[in-house]
């Protein structure tokens, strides 16, 4: 419930009526007279049940409002310990202070009488830590407000700042949460044997995985220098681990070397190759979709999966198709569209993976309708809103933390955009030319029932 704050010659303060100890004050200022009356009547020798049983009463309702509130608080304090229900205390005091000193609360900002501040819990446990502000009437400007909840963390963890922010589904609050900008999730492996230990299994940055079985398709945003190509080369050491089946598809030669040890045929640097490597990836999903039916009715059981059923990954590999695009005549472009959705919409519960990667994930570039077909979406380096929006359908923060490399969305495991690290495959040299075949060939060792 929201606080009230009374203008007092310019300065802000709490409504004294709706201060505890008014209430407290109030009740003394009825329970002492009418216990002094009582006493009184007690020497004289008058009956004094009436007066008895009120003085109890209000003071029964006492205890019970008191024990009410105690109870809620120590529910929270039993969750957690002292220390870390006291800080939360103290920053949910911080926020208020900082709404209040900004005047970032409601559109009753102006009046001259007084003034509503939203009510903040902090759960300092949660993971990302999270911060909820009553959402008053007027209060739309969720970037004013990150400031204020990352100014308030200035004193208690300090290294804490806003990553993401959000209307709750309800409507009723703003959630922003934050995280340690000390704490890297970036991925950093010493030998090319770390990765890609699963088949399946993909790990993007620490504490964050997916299952390309059900999440199958990736879609990589990042205007140059954002270590987009360091994005997808990682992707293809994983895909190469678990023995994928890879077709690159780019306007560049940046997976061209790989035919000193990889099938040529499924590298395409061309607008007639391309198409080639798209109609080939289509007939399989095609011929995987009869399989995938007599599977279902071999064990009559629908909504089977790539894993269920031991599909070996098919991935088709998009490298800047903004460029791709522009290569193409109008025609050829109606084609490529057509074909990379049939691919996107079907190929999900066949084992066939769509990874795209852009500079711009503008309608000119690539269609609405195969932008929603992916279930995760990186976005690098800095972006606009209108960006953010188009990547991810949403505003995914409300500025920068220089230490990010981006953010990233997963259908069903995100609930909004997070922050995202790109690997660290510098440090221990696992960008090399040798590293790549040597994850091809480790992967050819894995087996799948089905190819």
């Amino acid at each position: 419930m929201s606080k009230r704050y009374q203008n007092y010659n310019g300065v802000y303060r709490p409504v004294f009526y709706l201060q505890p100890w008014f209430y407290i004050g109030l009740v003394l200022a009825v329970e002492l007279p009418l216990f002094a009356l009582k006493q009184i009547l007690t020497i004289f020798k008058k009956d004094t049940t009436t007066l008895t049983m009120i003085i109890y009463s209000i003071l029964f309702l006492v205890v019970i409002v008191v024990a009410f509130r105690a109870y809620s608080e120590f529910t929270r304090i039993k969750a957690r310990t002292w220390n870390v229900y006291r800080d939360e205390k103290k920053l949910e005091r911080e926020i208020e202070k900082s709404l209040l000193s900004t005047m970032a609360v409601n559109r009753e900002q102006n009046s001259s009488v007084s003034i509503a501040v939203p009510s903040v819990v902090v759960d300092v446990k949660a993971t990302p830590l999270t911060v909820l502000i009553e959402k008053l009437p007027g209060m739309y400007l969720t970037d004013k407000l990150a400031e204020d909840v990352t100014a308030s963390f200035k004193r208690m963890y300090s290294n804490y700042a806003v990553v993401s922010s959000r209307i709750s589904d309800d409507g009723l609050s703003f959630i922003f949460e934050l995280e340690d900008k000390a704490t890297n999730k970036a991925l950093r492996f010493e030998r090319l044997d770390d990765i890609g230990k699963d088949k399946f299994i993909i790990e993007l940055q620490k504490g964050l995985s997916i299952n390309i079985a059900s999440r199958p398709h990736i879609a990589v945003w990042g205007r140059t220098g954002s270590r987009k190509s360091t994005v997808l080369y990682y992707l293809t050491l994983c895909y190469f681990k678990m023995n994928a089946d890879v077709y690159f598809c780019e306007a560049k030669t940046e997976f061209a070397s790989f035919d000193t040890f990889y099938d040529s045929t499924k590298i395409a640097t061309n607008t007639e190759s391309i198409m080639n490597v798209l109609n080939h990836v289509n007939e399989v999903l095609n011929d995987r979709l009869e399989v995938m039916a007599e599977e279902s009715k071999k064990r009559n059981q629908g909504g089977l999966n790539a894993q269920d059923v031991d599909f070996r990954p098919v991935v088709l590999m998009l490298d800047e198709v903004g460029s791709i695009v522009a290569m193409m005549d109008s025609k050829e472009q109606k084609e490529f569209n057509k074909l990379l959705t049939a691919i996107i919409q079907r190929g999900r519960s066949v084992g066939v993976c769509v990874v795209i990667a852009t500079q711009d994930p503008s309608t000119d570039t690539l269609p609405q309708k195969v932008r929603q077909q992916f279930t995760t979406k990186i976005l690098l380096g800095s972006a606009n809103a209108d960006i953010q929006r188009m990547a991810f359908g949403e505003i995914a923060t409300d500025g920068s933390v220089p230490e990010l490399r981006g953010y990233v969305s997963i259908d069903g495991i995100t609930r909004e955009p997070v922050a995202y690290y790109v690997p660290d495959l510098y440090t221990h040299s696992l960008l090399g030319h040798e590293t790549f075949k040597k994850a091809y060939l480790d992967g050819k060792r894995v087996e799948y029932s089905h190819e």
